[in-house]
């Protein structure tokens, strides 16, 4: 009898999963109820282990208007300090721009321990195009020229969060010099070994792209694919140069089979509990 005990504890230990970090999206906030639900509805399919909604600052407003690359570091900052993660072995789950600190932690944080798996529902992986919600027509084709204008100055990238992650196609220079987080994060400005090896060490990474998704632009950013020069044509992951020249190592994850493309048809976010219960909760095990 002791030895069966014994056994189903061990099988019991072996496949509980590590903890989790959360991270919500911009305009969100950990204690708001939908992000309290969702926390709870993963919490409840992880086999008793550890999940977090790791808050950014005040939440919805450090989401705006903090400097992304602080978005990060206070992210990191909360996984230090906290037990049950630092130290650990950890997985970790951003909703939107969430899906990008979830990055910046990977890469970036040092918190004694390191990251197993990463789950980006609708996270703009390689930057965004235009404004949220504004793609197209008259008015936002002014708004996004003014956007375009303004964006990489130093005032923009140091008091609005999204600005470190907007990417123009036909300046890409431009961004490249003068962009706070995403070149740094994509080592498209200089190559960080130790962010490399740590997004090659990882053992898993599901990405979720929304078919109808109208924040995002363009949707397959959620896919690491993105527009070309011409700002018109999206080029897939595989023609990208972050890809083609490995420059922090998804080639290498995409070519041991560890990526997992997600599709849901519905606008940005739009997933159910049933999609959390089959998609995320298995991602995360």
């Amino acid at each position: 009898m002791n030895k069966i005990i014994l056994t189903i504890c061990l099988i019991g230990f072996a496949v509980a999963s590590n903890p989790v970090a959360i991270f919500h999206g911009f305009g969100d906030a950990c204690a708001n109820p939908g992000m309290k639900s969702f926390t709870k509805q993963i919490a409840a399919g992880v086999n008793g282990a550890y999940v977090k909604c790791v808050e950014i600052g005040n939440g919805a407003m450090s989401s705006v208007l903090m400097r992304f690359d602080k978005q990060v570091e206070n992210a990191c900052n909360s996984i230090k300090q906290d037990p049950n993660f630092q130290g650990k072995t950890i997985n970790v789950l951003g909703l939107s721009q969430g899906g990008l600190i979830a990055r910046g932690i990977i890469e970036t944080c040092d918190f004694g321990g390191s990251v197993a798996r990463l789950i980006s529902i609708g996270g703009p992986q390689m930057g965004v195009a235009t404004i949220p919600k504004c793609h197209k027509g008259i008015f936002c084709n002014i708004l996004n020229g003014l956007v375009d204008d303004l964006v990489y100055t130093p005032l923009a990238q140091k008091t609005v969060g999204p600005a470190g992650y907007f990417r123009n196609p036909k300046h890409y220079n431009t961004y490249l010099k003068h962009s706070i987080f995403l070149p740094i994060v994509n080592n498209e400005r200089q190559v960080n070994q130790t962010y490399k090896d740590r997004f090659v060490a990882l053992e898993k990474v599901q990405l979720t792209m929304f078919s109808k998704d109208s924040v995002i632009d363009p949707k397959e950013t959620a896919w690491f694919s993105f527009y070309g020069t011409d700002g018109k044509t999206v080029v897939g992951i595989e023609q990208q140069d972050v890809f083609t020249q490995d420059l922090f190592g998804l080639k290498t994850v995409y070519d041991a089979g560890k990526v997992e493309f997600i599709t849901i048809d519905g606008d940005h976010l739009r997933f159910s509990t049933e999609d959390i219960q089959n998609i995320y909760i298995p991602a995360l095990q």
